[in-house]
C-alpha cells in the first residue's frame, strides 16, 4: 500500500493517519488497495492498477478538532489531492495554508457536488482546490453559482499542473 503512495510522493505518516489497506475479492481473485473512507461507510480504492470504490459511494467530510472559528471548508475532488495537500502543507510548500484552520470535504467524484452542498452551507467560506481541467472548472462554477459567489477557487496554486499531486511531484 505505501509503495504506491510513495511513488505519488504522499507522506507515509499522512497516509497512515488518513487511509487503510483494504483487502477484497472480485471474481474469485484477491486484491488489495489503499482505502479512504467516506461518510456512509464505503471506501474509495486506489492502487497502481485500479481506481474504484466499495459502495456506498459518498463524499468524505473531515472536521478538525477544536474551533474552526472562521468556519472554512477546503474542498477537493479526490482523496489523492487531499493527501497531496496535507503532504505539501506538512512540508511547508503551501505557506498560505500554514495557519488556516479548516475542515475538509473530499467529493470522491465531481458528480457528488450535490451531496456536499448541504454541508458546505454551514460554512462561512468554501475554498476549492480542484483539478486544472474542464471537470475542475465546471465543478467550481457549480459551487460558485450555488453560493452566489461565496466560493474561492485556489486551483491557481497549481498553475501549470493538472492537480495537487502533479504539483507535489514536480
Amino acid at each position: 500500500m505505501l509503495a504506491y503512495l510513495r511513488e505519488r510522493k504522499i507522506d507515509t505518516d499522512v497516509a497512515r493517519n488518513e487511509c487503510v489497506e483494504v483487502h477484497y475479492a472480485c471474481n474469485g481473485k484477491r486484491y488489495y488497495a489503499i482505502g479512504f473512507r467516506n461518510r456512509s461507510g464505503g471506501y474509495e480504492l486506489r492502487n497502481r492498477w485500479f481506481k474504484g470504490c466499495i459502495a456506498p459511494k459518498d463524499i468524505s467530510h473531515m472536521k478538525q478538532d477544536g474551533e474552526n472559528e472562521n468556519k472554512i471548508c477546503l474542498v477537493f475532488e479526490g482523496f489523492i489531492d487531499y493527501l497531496s495537500f496535507l503532504t505539501l502543507r506538512k512540508h511547508g510548500r503551501l505557506p498560505c495554508f500554514d495557519s488556516m484552520e479548516s475542515d475538509f470535504i473530499v467529493l470522491n467524484s465531481v458528480s457528488s457536488i450535490g451531496k456536499a452542498l448541504p454541508l458546505l452551507r454551514e460554512y462561512d467560506k468554501t475554498v476549492c482546490l480542484f483539478d486544472n481541467d474542464a471537470a475542475g472548472r465546471n465543478a467550481f462554477a457549480s459551487l460558485y453559482k450555488a453560493f452566489n459567489g461565496n466560493a474561492e477557487d485556489m486551483s491557481s496554486l497549481c498553475e501549470g499542473f493538472k492537480d495537487l499531486n502533479d504539483y507535489l511531484n514536480a
